[in-house]
């Protein structure tokens, strides 16, 4: 590979307002994050996912060990309690409160289901009849749960309900099983991806020791402090202009209903924004998109460099989660607005955008900031990759909207990312690995939920 050379500015002196505007923004940003993580009120769809997945889990376990029955209704109290005060006049909300309370054979009281009963959709209003009705002859359970959509665990659990009120409990026990069988599935296809990273780790090491595989270092190249400074000014510019961007969406489409189909338009505007950056000068010097490491030579080898560490991350990603559980074992269990957004949407144009979001154009701007800019920019300044990746890491995961226990974890996956640009001297395998990995986890996520 040919380096392209950059055009040099001014080297006489030290700019500090571009590491400014990134204090500034990843402070306003985490701030936010964290603030939105530990309100005592958090958003009602994320409540409804979090309790439907413990729901889920629960009555598979139940289903195959009575002795987990204790737990069961624990975690059972648990959600009548966070639920009952959040009621209001949702539908949804009352559909799980009223299933919940069915799992624990307790009575549900018609105020609590008002919204169902005067709902005009035929699934809430079969679940009202479903619910108010202590007993159902075989043919009303079946007319009912054939109006209600198996969409979800919810549906599929209420009209389970309803076959159970008249004596039917085969859809019970099916619906335990097929989720038992999936959990069976997918922990048995981690830990097969996860053996396969220790087999990617350990050629990668016999392959080094043989003075194979050497890092070709960072993209950039080294780079002088005043340099670092004006890369550093990029960066900052990036975040500007994603807050920008997404507080200007959020101003212009008020509604929740515009905002979710809002974020792919956004993302790709953001990515043409930095495209655009890429030809303009900071201080007379140009960080073209080559320079940083964009280019399309290597583009199979590349691709198999990010393949292969997307499969290696695995094993680091079970050890630093494990970790993170322990240590935050305290703080609220952490959620990703996307994996909320997967628990309760069965809209393939809401899936689709939510895959080409996560898996093209988030990998592309973040590896731009993050990998692109941040970490040459730091690697000057600590005269130190090492460093340098850790702190930028660090960063990467606590912007993300998740929480503080996940915030180890997104760590790992930007290391992952600073260890494939310092390897092959380009962005392209750290781009390929952050979409590899992303589109996998919606995958898992979505068969894990369905």
């Amino acid at each position: 590979m040919t380096d392209e050379p950059i055009a040099t500015g001014r080297s006489d002196y030290r700019n500090p307002i571009g590491w400014l505007t990134i204090a500034g923004c990843v402070l306003l940003m985490v701030a936010a994050q964290v603030a939105a993580y530990l309100s005592p009120k958090p958003d009602i769809d994320l409540v409804r996912a979090r309790i439907e997945e413990e729901v889920q889990t629960d009555v598979g376990i139940e289903a195959t060990n009575e002795g987990n029955a204790a737990a069961f209704a624990k975690d059972l109290a648990k959600a009548v309690q966070t639920l009952r005060p959040r009621l209001g006049s949702d539908p949804e909300t009352q559909m799980l409160y009223a299933a919940v309370r069915i799992e624990q054979h307790a009575a549900i009281e018609p105020a609590e289901i008002a919204a169902l009963k005067d709902s005009k959709n035929l699934a809430y209003q079969a679940a009202f009849q479903i619910d108010s009705n202590p007993k159902l002859d075989l043919a009303d359970a079946r007319r009912l749960a054939s109006q209600i959509p198996p969409k979800e665990f919810l549906y599929k659990l209420v009209s389970a309900q309803a076959l159970e009120k008249a004596g039917d409990d085969g859809p019970r026990k099916a619906l335990a099983s097929n989720g038992l069988k999936s959990d069976v599935v997918l922990n048995a296809s981690l830990g097969a991806i996860g053996l396969l990273g220790l087999v990617v780790w350990w050629g990668y090491y016999l392959a080094r020791s043989h003075g194979l595989l050497e890092p070709k270092g960072l993209p950039t190249g080294g780079l002088s402090l005043p340099d670092a400074d004006r890369l550093a000014i990029r960066c900052g510019q990036m975040f500007l202009a994603y807050l920008g961007i997404f507080l200007l969406a959020g101003a212009i489409l008020r509604t929740p209903a515009e905002q979710k189909y809002s974020e792919m338009l956004v993302e790709l505007i953001l990515a043409c924004l930095i495209l655009w950056l890429s030809v303009v000068p900071v201080d007379r010097k140009l960080f073209s998109l080559r320079s940083l490491g964009i280019t399309r030579e290597h583009f199979g080898q590349h691709v198999l460099w990010g393949i292969g560490g997307a499969v290696a991350n695995i094993p680091i990603l079970f050890l630093v989660q494990f970790a993170s559980a322990y240590v935050f074992r305290g703080l609220p269990t952490p959620e990703h607005p996307v994996t909320v957004e997967l628990g309760y949407t069965t809209n393939p144009i809401v899936l689709a955008q939510i895959a080409i979001v996560a898996s093209i154009l988030a990998p592309i701007v973040e590896e731009q900031i993050f990998r692109g800019t941040m970490f040459p920019a730091l690697t000057a300044v600590f005269k130190s990759p090492i460093w340098a990746a850790v702190v930028s890491s660090l960063v990467f995961g606590m912007i993300h909207p998740t929480g503080i226990p996940a915030w180890p974890g997104l760590a790992a996956i930007g290391a992952m990312s600073c260890f494939l640009a310092y390897q092959t001297k380009s962005l392209m395998p750290s781009m390929v690995m952050h979409g590899v990995h992303n589109f996998a986890t919606l995958i898992f996520t979505l068969l894990a939920l369905r």
